[in-house]
C-alpha cells in the first residue's frame, strides 16, 4: 500500500464535497486546485527516450503552487544556493517571535495587517537595540520567515529570524559580542509595545463585531510577559543558511507526517511541546484536515520571506564586499545558480543523462499545460 499524501487528502475532500468554497479566498481555492492536479496528466508532460538502450521517462509537470508539498525542494535549494552568496563568517542567531493566543482570532480576521505588523514589529525591535551603544551601536543584518501553523496545523502565527551575532558601524568597524547581542526581557517587552500598538493602529475595524471587546484583548496582551525565543549562535556560515532553508520553503505540514488515510480520516504525527516534546498521533477528517491546511495560505502578494539591515536588497551585494573585509570572510564569486548541478544533488544523478546506461536522453515531444 502506498504511502499516503497530502494530494490524496485534498482529491478525497474535493470529490466528497468537504470543501466550502465559498468561504475561501482566491488564492486558497487556487491552491486547491493545483495540489488535486499538480503531477498529473491534467498538468502536461514531458516525455524523454534514450537510443541507446531504449530507457523512456514521463514526467508530469509540476503547479509550482506555494503551498503544494510536491513543488518546494528544487526552490529551497535554489534559494539556499542564492543567500550562500551573503553567508558572513560570523555568529548567526536563531529567534522566534511569537504573540499570545488570544491575538490569534483577530489577526485571522484581518490577516495582511496582521502579518505586517509582526514584520514590522520584530524588524524595528532590532534595529532599534542594534542602534543603541549600549546594546551594540551597529547596524545588523537578519532574515525573516512567517509560519503560521502549529505541529497540529492549528493557526499560530510567527516569525523565525535568522539573526546576525553583530553589526558593522559607520566607519566600517564589525563589532560582537560573545554571547546573544539583546538581553532577552527587553527585546520582548519592546516587541510587545510595538506589535500592539500597531497592531491596535492598523486593524480593519469594519471587519469587527464588538470593538470594546478587541480593545479588552490588546489592553490585556500589554500586562502579559511576552517572551522571545533564542537559540544558541551558529558558527558556520554554511550550517545556518541550509538551517535556514527548512524554513523558508516549508509549508505546514509534510507529507511524511501523514500516517494513514482511511474511509475519510486523517491521522498525523505532531510534536506535543507540552508534553516534553513527544511525538504523539491524531486523527482528524479529511475535510477538517484541508480547513487547517487552508488557514496558512497568506493573502495574495504576500511575501514571507523579508531581509532587512545589511541584508536589505537595495545595495546588497556591495554592502556584503564590504563586509567580507572585516569579518574574515572569504571574497564572495560571482553568484551563479547551476539548475542542473542543484537537480543533479536532489536526484542523485545528471538529468540529461538516461539513467541506466548514462547516454544523453532525447525529448521526442512535449504536451505543455493547456489553458
Amino acid at each position: 500500500m502506498s504511502q499516503p499524501n497530502i494530494q490524496d487528502i485534498f482529491c478525497y475532500a474535493k470529490d466528497h464535497d468537504l470543501i466550502d468554497c465559498s468561504h475561501l479566498s482566491f488564492k486558497q481555492i487556487k491552491a486547491v486546485q493545483n495540489i488535486c492536479i499538480c503531477r498529473t496528466s491534467s498538468q502536461g508532460l514531458n516525455a524523454e527516450t534514450c537510443d541507446q538502450c531504449g530507457y523512456k521517462r514521463i514526467h508530469y509537470n509540476s503547479c509550482r503552487d506555494p503551498n503544494c508539498p510536491m513543488c518546494q525542494a528544487f526552490n529551497r535549494e535554489v534559494w539556499i544556493a542564492k543567500q550562500e552568496y551573503y553567508a558572513l563568517n560570523i555568529k548567526y542567531y536563531h529567534v522566534v517571535f511569537t504573540v499570545p493566543d488570544d491575538l490569534n482570532p483577530y489577526i485571522l480576521l484581518d490577516q495582511k495587517t496582521g502579518y505586517s505588523v509582526l514584520f514590522e514589529a520584530a524588524s524595528e525591535t532590532l534595529n532599534t537595540l542594534a542602534a543603541d551603544k549600549k546594546y551594540l551601536g551597529a547596524r545588523i543584518g537578519f532574515t525573516a520567515v512567517l509560519h503560521t501553523w502549529s505541529s497540529t496545523l492549528a493557526f499560530h502565527p510567527h516569525l523565525h529570524v535568522i539573526l546576525s551575532g553583530g553589526g558593522y558601524t559607520g566607519d566600517m568597524r564589525w563589532i560582537s559580542k560573545d554571547n546573544f547581542i539583546f538581553p532577552v526581557f527587553v527585546l520582548s517587552s519592546l516587541f510587545r509595545g510595538k506589535f500592539l500598538d500597531k497592531f491596535r493602529k492598523h486593524f480593519d475595524y469594519k471587519r469587527l463585531e464588538d470593538i470594546i471587546t478587541f480593545n479588552e484583548v490588546i489592553d490585556s496582551c500589554y500586562r502579559k510577559d511576552w517572551l522571545v525565543y533564542t537559540k544558541k549562535p551558529f558558527d558556520n556560515p554554511d550550517t545556518v543558511i541550509s538551517y535556514l532553508g527548512r524554513y523558508t520553503h516549508r509549508i505546514a505540514i509534510s507529507n511524511a507526517r501523514i500516517k494513514a488515510f482511511d474511509n475519510g480520516m486523517v491521522t498525523i504525527s505532531y510534536k506535543d511541546y507540552r508534553d516534553n516534546s513527544k511525538i504523539k498521533e491524531m486523527t482528524i477528517t479529511a475535510g477538517e484536515f484541508v480547513r487547517r491546511f487552508l488557514l496558512h495560505v497568506v493573502p495574495k502578494n504576500f511575501t514571507k520571506i523579508r531581509h532587512y539591515g545589511f541584508l536589505a536588497n537595495a545595495g546588497k551585494k556591495e554592502r556584503i564586499k564590504s563586509l567580507c573585509s572585516i569579518t574574515n570572510t572569504a571574497p564572495k564569486k560571482e553568484c551563479l545558480i547551476d539548475r542542473i548541478k542543484i537537480l543533479t544533488k536532489m536526484i542523485g544523478h545528471d538529468p540529461r543523462l538516461c539513467p541506466v546506461c548514462s547516454s544523453p536522453l532525447k525529448t521526442p515531444y512535449s504536451f505543455p499545460l493547456r489553458e
